[in-house]
């Protein structure tokens, strides 16, 4: 009977969600916006640790909305990352050509995304389902973000063909 009290005991201190969003308002200073590089996945793993943290992200993610569990994953990911950072993951931390990718299968990231969104749209999402969802969000990254960084490079390169040409120091 000690031992199912200990174990009670447990239960009740730890927090749920509803109590670790009741006990701290939200912090607007958290996760303001995408991470931007990979070195910060890690960071905000750390970060995650933290019960409250770990429940702010899952509101976050739940107040995204989404018509569906295909668009509430969508949302949620690009919410939490950048292209840049969707395009150094990948499911298994599976290198690829020259880069080692950073894994979401074992993620506390991905573990407060699928809480937040498994259920979306009425029903209760089964891993499986949201597992292949991140990995068809994820599949296109790498050439979505050569892309993006082609498309800066040929507008620097249109800015540059605007500028007028300089002109002389030399006053006659």
């Amino acid at each position: 009977m000690v031992v199912i009290d200990g174990k009670m005991d447990v239960l009740m201190t730890k927090p749920t969600e509803s109590q670790a969003t009741e006990q701290q308002e939200m912090d607007p200073d958290f996760l303001p916006e995408p991470i931007k590089e990979v070195e910060e996945v890690k960071l905000l793993e750390k970060i995650l640790l933290d019960n409250d943290k770990y429940y702010q992200l899952v509101t976050i993610i739940r107040n995204l909305g989404g018509g569906s569990i295909t668009s509430a994953v969508k949302r949620a990911w690009y919410r939490v990352f950048s292209i840049k950072v969707m395009a150094f993951v990948n499911w298994k931390k599976v290198a690829t050509k020259n880069h080692q990718k950073q894994g979401l299968k074992k993620s506390i990231i991905t573990k407060a995304i699928f809480e937040a969104v498994r259920n979306t749209g009425g029903r209760r999402a089964k891993d499986y389902e949201l597992e292949k969802l991140t990995k068809s969000v994820m599949r296109g990254m790498p050439e979505k973000f050569r892309k993006s960084l082609q498309a800066a490079a040929d507008m620097e390169v249109d800015n540059e063909d605007d500028m007028p040409p300089p002109t002389g120091g030399s006053s006659s």
